[in-house]
């Protein structure tokens, strides 16, 4: 296991720590568990790296991400800026009710979860 303080902030693996997260509070609510769709990652990615290029958070281009998983009824979308660790940052989510009723969504079923620079971008579909 990795320390805390040798835990990544931001890339891949932090986006990994993340995914479990999530996963771990839907599962303490009694709901199942998501899982990972590299599609749904990739445009997580596209997305955050977007919000680097802006330089803001933001739910630009929502509509255009989920019309490009044509076999899904919905979508939803959390993003996140400048958190370091990914307990705060899904804590923070929760705090909000838009984004903890897209984390406790009983209907997706798919989840990609990425990070770019201080931009986290939660995708999960049904």
């Amino acid at each position: 296991m990795v320390s805390p303080a040798a835990e990544p902030t931001s890339g891949p693996a932090f986006a990994a720590r993340v995914f479990e997260r999530i996963n771990e509070v839907r599962q303490a609510r009694g709901l199942e568990p998501l899982e990972h769709d590299p599609r749904l990652e990739a445009l997580a990615l596209e997305h955050s790296l977007s919000m680097v290029e802006q330089g803001r958070p933001s739910h630009d281009g929502f509509q255009g991400r989920f019309a490009r998983v044509p076999a899904s009824k919905l979508c939803v979308e959390n993003v996140a800026a400048g958190y370091t660790q990914p307990r705060p940052l899904v804590d923070g989510w929760q705090a909000a009710p838009a984004h903890r009723q897209n984390l406790f969504e009983p209907r997706v079923r798919w989840l990609g979860v990425a990070s770019a620079g201080r931009y986290v971008t939660m995708f999960a579909c049904s």
